[in-house]
Formats: structure tokens, sequence, C-alpha cells
């Protein structure tokens, strides 16, 4: 304690400047602070002011821009420039892709139309083949004509083919039956020579019996018996049988003989007749040729035949031929009434891409203006709104700065100070003044350990050796430790503080660019209110209503106007019962508003199309096809549908509904119109005149006749 004394008394003077020293430091350093933060700003502000000539230097190019920022309201100028460029810009970011897409199309409608230059050739090529198909049908028609003409005698051909195979068979049969006829004779010959041989022999054993008879009548002679020749009694000289003497059993044999010859005579000749009649016969069946003849004859009459049937195979072929052409001509035109539809629906279509095309192009061009492209166009308004928000945020920022550079250099208060460099001069570097606070610090740390040793009890009986020494050492160091880490966290404390308040000048300048462009998006938003609300009604998306979109709204009111004419045909058609209205209720489609109510004025009930008969469905079917009809024919600029074709339903009418159903047709056909009606009913005979009967053939295919 005594040495701390001592140097507490030596360091007094030294003490003393380091406190002058400090104080005149402690009273420069918040005029130092504010003396910085004026140069800082001021620094600032000449670095905003070179930005700001900067870029009006980068933009002297823009003239418009630079006035602009010369004016008074500088900031609310270039505020509307920006906001101006940007409506701008955005106005052209829909044309831009319509530019870009120009090309795609260009080159799409370029192939399309070349496609359509092929269909077309097509089409030609088709309706050259389509118009070529008649003259080749009437050769075919020609060949088929000539063909069934040299059939004609096929028929007969068969019968004269027939004949001759009747007469080569009658011939080859009248060449046998000769032969056997021949037979026949021959037999006939050697019967009858035979028979006369028999006769001949009977004959001769008659005659010879006949010259024995005495003899053998004298062998019966008795004496005394009368002579059967002369009836004498007495036989004096009876005759003698001779050598060659025939009894009667020889002639019997002999006349037996003879009737056999004269009977095998009799069937030879038989045979003969017979023979000779069948070849008589055969050969006037024949026609009197011999087997050759016939021969030669059947073969001419079997090639005509076969000549002929080739012609009526040929006039077949051609039948078909005939039949496929008609097909393919057929085929042909509906092809070619499709290909020349889908022509004219691409070629209308195209027609109608180009014309959006042409349109799309002009507004390109008008929109792209002097610039190279709507794209280049776009990038200069938004380089222009940039350049704008530049030199209105480097113009904020020099304004911004100058007022706080002068807002500080109203700060500086120098007091007690002559100038800047005063206030500079009594500043102490850090390492300066830590070193005379230390000192200080030291000083008052051993005046107080003076103090409080000096205060306390026993103080002089205390041990002043080395060790008491070294304790009171250690405890110094920590004290002096403990301070430096208090001098470093304030240090710390005191950069937070400069961090969080450039973080508050940067939320500053924040918060107001947030404010400016909450602003813009107001003012966008009210201006864009009301085309999102058109829209929202002609898309059916709005919060409020019934949510139609536009062109269900206009099919709608289309349709009740169909529903208006449909009724003047409907009241005529049903005798005023029934009328047709456009259903609004919870059943009809919400989204389409195209359902129907069907008012019965015999009940004034309403029903739905559902509860109808099959009579009542067909003429409001009829009656909403003839108004749609007048409809499509004022819509049309007076285009009139000159054919209407109804398809069965009649016999669903009663009587009375069916003369009525069918005296408007007749009005409908008095006044130009052409109506087909396709019906199995028997009254409509009665009632139409001009008719197309079709009915169908055996062989499956059908015929067409007219009648009128």
């Amino acid at each position: 304690l005594d040495q701390l004394a001592s140097r507490l008394r030596d360091g007094e003077a030294a003490a003393g400047q380091a406190r002058m020293r400090l104080d005149a430091d402690s009273a420069a350093q918040p005029v130092a602070t504010a003396i910085a933060r004026r140069d800082r700003a001021l620094a600032a502000a000449d670095e905003a002011a070179r930005t700001l000539a900067q870029l009006r230097e980068k933009h002297a190019d823009a003239p418009d821009l630079l006035a602009l920022e010369g004016r008074g309201d500088a900031l609310d100028a270039l505020q509307d420039r920006i906001r101006e460029e940007a409506v701008r810009a955005g106005e052209l970011g829909a044309l831009v892709e319509l530019e870009t897409g120009l090309t795609g199309r260009r080159d799409a409608l370029s192939r399309t139309a070349e496609e359509l230059d092929r269909r077309q050739a097509d089409l030609t090529r088709l309706t050259a083949e389509i118009d070529a198909r008649p003259a080749e049908r009437e050769v075919l028609q020609v060949q088929r004509q000539e063909a069934q003409t040299a059939a004609a005698g096929l028929a007969d051909a068969r019968l004269a083919l027939e004949a001759a195979q009747q007469k080569l068979a009658h011939a080859r049969s009248a060449q046998k039956l000769a032969a056997v006829a021949q037979t026949a004779r021959e037999q006939v010959a050697a019967a009858l020579s035979a028979s006369q041989n028999a006769i001949d022999a009977e004959q001769d054993l008659r005659r010879r019996r006949n010259q024995g008879l005495a003899a053998e009548l004298a062998l019966s002679l008795s004496r005394g018996e009368e002579c059967p020749v002369c009836g004498a009694t007495e036989h004096p000289h009876p005759a003698e049988p001779g050598a060659g003497h025939v009894d009667a059993d020889a002639v019997d044999a002999a006349e037996r003989a003879r009737q056999d010859k004269d009977a095998a005579l009799g069937s030879a000749r038989e045979a003969l007749s017979v023979a000779t009649s069948r070849y008589e016969a055969a050969a006037e069946q024949a026609g009197g040729l011999d087997p050759e003849a016939a021969l030669a004859a059947q073969r001419t009459a079997k090639a005509r035949v076969a000549a002929l049937q080739e012609q009526l195979a040929r006039a077949a072929a051609l039948e078909t031929q005939i039949e496929e052409h008609d097909e393919r001509s057929r085929a042909l035109a509906s092809r070619k009434e499709e290909l020349a539809l889908a022509l004219g629906t691409a070629q209308t279509a195209l027609a109608e891409q180009t014309t959006a095309l042409d349109a799309d192009a002009a507004r390109v061009d008008e929109a792209r203006g002097p610039a190279g492209s709507v794209a280049e166009r776009r990038r200069a308004h938004q380089r222009a709104g940039r350049a704008a928000q530049q030199l209105r945020e480097a113009h904020l920022a020099a304004d911004q700065a100058a007022a706080r550079a002068r807002e500080l250099a109203a700060e500086v208060a120098l007091g007690d100070f002559s100038g800047d460099d005063a206030v500079r001069a009594a500043l102490l570097p850090p390492q300066a003044r830590g070193e005379l606070e230390a000192l200080l610090q030291t000083r008052r740390t051993e005046q107080a350990r003076l103090e409080d040793g000096l205060a306390e009890d026993g103080i002089r009986e205390t041990d002043p050796g080395d060790q008491a020494r070294a304790a009171a050492e250690v405890a110094g160091t920590t004290a002096r430790e403990q301070l430096a880490r208090a001098e470093d966290a304030a240090a710390a404390a005191e950069r937070t503080a400069g961090h969080l308040s450039s973080v508050a000048s940067a939320s500053e300048r924040a918060l107001t660019r947030l404010r400016e462009a909450v602003a813009r998006v107001r003012a966008v938003s009210e201006e864009a209110a009301t085309v999102v609300r058109v829209a929202d009604l002609a898309t059916g998306r709005s919060a409020d209503g019934r949510r139609i979109q536009l062109s269900t709204y206009v099919l709608m009111r289309r349709f009740e106007d169909v529903i208006a004419a449909a009724n003047t045909r409907l009241a005529l058609f049903s005798s005023s019962d029934l009328e047709l209205m456009r259903d609004d209720s919870a059943r009809g489609a919400r989204k389409t508003g195209l359902d129907l109510m069907v008012i019965d004025r015999r009940t004034d009930q309403a029903r739905v199309p559902e509860t109808l008969s099959g009579g009542e469905t067909f003429i409001v079917s009829l009656a909403l096809a003839l108004g749609l009809a007048d409809i499509v024919t004022a819509e049309a600029g007076g285009v009139a549908m000159e054919t209407l074709f109804i398809d069965e339903g009649f016999g669903s009418l009663d009587p009375e509904s069916l003369d009525r159903v069918v005296a408007e047709i007749g009005q409908l056909a008095a006044h130009g119109r052409t109506i087909g009606l396709v019906s199995h009913v028997g009254e409509m005979k009665q009632q139409i005149r001009e008719q197309i009967h079709v009915r169908r053939r055996e062989d499956g295919s059908s015929t067409a006749t007219c009648t009128a």
C-alpha cells in the first residue's frame, strides 16, 4: 500500500494530463460522429449526384426523359412515364407472341394451301374420271346388249342340240336296227326256204301216198266187205304197195313239219316286220341322216350352244361389270362429294385463317411502328421504363442524399471547438484512448485499492511479502482481462448498432418502393376491373347472375326464335292444342338453357317432351324442323332450304292429324319446295300423287318404279 501510494503520487501529473486529453476526446466524439455522418452524407450526396449525372449522360439519346427529369415535378412525371411505358409494354406483350407466331402460321397456311391444291388436283382428276364413266358405262351396255342379242337364240340352239343329239341317237339306233332287220330278212328268207321245202316235202309225201292209196286201201279190204271206192264185194285184183309207199303217219309228220316251218316263217316275218318298223321309225326320227351326218350336225349344234353360252356368260360378266361400274361410280361420286365438302370446308377455313392472319399481321404492323419488330418496340418501351425508373430512383436518391446531408450538417454543433480540425485534433486514436483510459482506470483501481486497503482493519499487520504481492498481481490481471472483454463487447454493440441503422434505412426505402408498387397495382386493377367484369359475364364465370356463357345466351335467343316459328306450324298440326316454350326450370339444362316444355291447351298443363305420344312427338319434331328451316332461311339472307325429307312417323298419326300434316306439306310443296316422304302407310298412297315404289326381287336386288 505504501508503494501504491507512492506510485499514485508520482503519476498524479500524468493522470491529470490524461484526464484532460480524455475529456477533450469525449467532448469531440459526438461532434466528430456528427461531422463523420455529415461527411458521409455529403459523400453519398456527391455519389448520388454523380450517379444521376452518369444516368443523364447515359440517356442523352432520350431527351424526353431528361426533360421530365428536369421538371419541378420530376418524380411524379417520371412515375407517370414508368407507368405509361409499363402499360405500353404490357399491351404489346400479347402482340409479341402474336408476331412470333406469324411466320409459323404463314408456313402452316402455305402448307395447308399446298395440301388444298393437291386435294383440288385430286378432285379435278376424280371429276374427270367420273365424267368419263358414263361413256365407259355406255360401252359396257352396248357390249352387254350385243352379247344378250347374240345369246338370245340359246334356247333354240339348246333345243336344236337336243334334237341333233336325239337324231344322232336315232341314226345310230337305225344303223343297228338296219342290221337287225337284215338279219331278220335273212332269217325270213331262210324260214321261207325251209317252209317251201316243208311244203314240197309234204306235197311229195301226199302225192306218193295218193299214188299208193289203192294199195293202202287194198290192204284194208276183206272178202265179202264192200270196197270203199267201188262198193264191190269181190276184190279179184287188189293193188300192191310200191317201193316208195308213204303211209298216213309220214304225211302227218310232214304236215306237222310244214306247219312248224310255216310258224317259224310267220315268226321270222313278224320279227322282220317289227325290225323293219323299228328301223323305219328310227330312220324317220333320224331325219334320214346316217350316223356320220347326224354326228356332224350334233357337233355343229353343240358348237353353236357353246358359242351362245359364251355370249350369255359374257353378257352376265358385262352385267356384273356394269353393276361394279355403277357401284364404283356411286363410290366415286360419294368420295367426290366428301372430298368437295371437305375441300370447301378447308378452303373456307383457310380463307378465314388467311383473313385472320392478315388482320393479325396488320395489327402487328400497326403495333410495330417504326421499330423493326413488336418485340423490339416492346423492349424499347421496357428500356424506356427502366431508364425512367433508374432516373427516378437516382433523382430520388440524389434528393434524399442532399436532404440528408443538409440535415446532418445542421446537426453538427462545434461547441467550444474552433472548427472541424480542432475537433479532429482533440480526437484520440483508439489505442491512445485505450492506453489513457487504462492508465486512469489503473489509477482509479489502485486508488480504490489504496483506500480499501487503508480502511481495512489490521492493515498494518498485513504481510508485505512476495506471496501477497503475487496474489495481488493475479487479481489485477484478472480485472484487466475483464475490462478488455467489456471493451470488446462495447465495440461489437456499436458495430451492431451501425448495421441495424443501415438495415433500417434500406427497409425504409423498400417500404417506399412497396407503397409505390401497391399504388400502381391498384391503378391497373381499377383499369382492368371493367374488362374482367365483361369477360366474366361473357364466359359465365361471374359471381352473380345465372352464369350463362355469351355463346349459350345467343343460342338461347336463337332457340326462342326457332320455337316461335315452330309454334306457327304446330298450331296447324295440332289444332292449337300444343304449344312449345323454352324450359328455364331446374329440370332444364342450367348451363345450356336449351330444354323444351310443351303446353297442352286441352288441360292448360305444362308437359315434358318425354310424355308426348308417338303422333305428338312426330308433329312437334316436324314443326321444329320447319321452324328451324324458316329461321335459317331468314338468317341466311333469303337463301331457302329447298329440299326436305321426312322419314316415317306418319303411321303414328290419327287420320285427322294425318290429313292436316299432309295438307301443310302440300302447301310447302306448292310454294316451290321439294318434299320427300318415306312411309309404309297405305293412306299416303291415296294422298300423294308422285310416288317412287321400291320392290325387292327374289334374287335380293330391288327395282324402283315412278308414278305420277
